[in-house]
């Protein structure tokens, strides 16, 4: 474990670094991931931080508020952002003929792992760079 919570082999506190956020959000643009995808996405990593947080504030016992964690405004505000789209893309799907997709849990855990390995490759690379 390295400076906080680790599952497993996942370092989870990759989550709390805005570089991180910036570029996963980029390749799922490059994807053209829609925004259903990227709310449930965004609102699993503000889930994540949140535990983080929770996590900082046993061991310190005292509260630690998730604005603290670098990335958290982002990430909420991405929520919200593709919060309003999903909506508006539900709306016009309901004006079509389009079915809706459901993500099941492994599906969420398959892209949280795939996301944490985007976030390490980030972390790695970037210290490679400044070195």
């Amino acid at each position: 474990m390295q400076n906080g919570v680790a599952c497993g082999d996942l370092n989870l506190n990759l989550f709390a670094r805005i570089e991180c956020i910036r570029w996963i959000h980029t390749d799922l643009m490059q994807r053209q991931v829609k925004a259903e995808r990227m709310y449930s996405l965004y609102l699993l990593i503000k889930k994540v931080l949140l535990f983080l947080v929770s996590t900082q504030s046993k061991m310190a016992q005292t509260m630690v508020h998730p604005q603290s964690l670098e990335s958290y405004i982002l990430v909420e505000n991405r929520c919200f952002e593709y919060s309003v789209l999903k909506k508006r893309e539900s709306y016009n799907r309901s004006m079509g003929s389009h079915r809706s997709t459901v993500i099941y849990k492994q599906q969420l855990f398959r892209q949280l792992t795939f996301l944490i390995k985007v976030c390490q490759r980030v972390s790695c690379s970037s210290f490679v760079n400044q070195h």
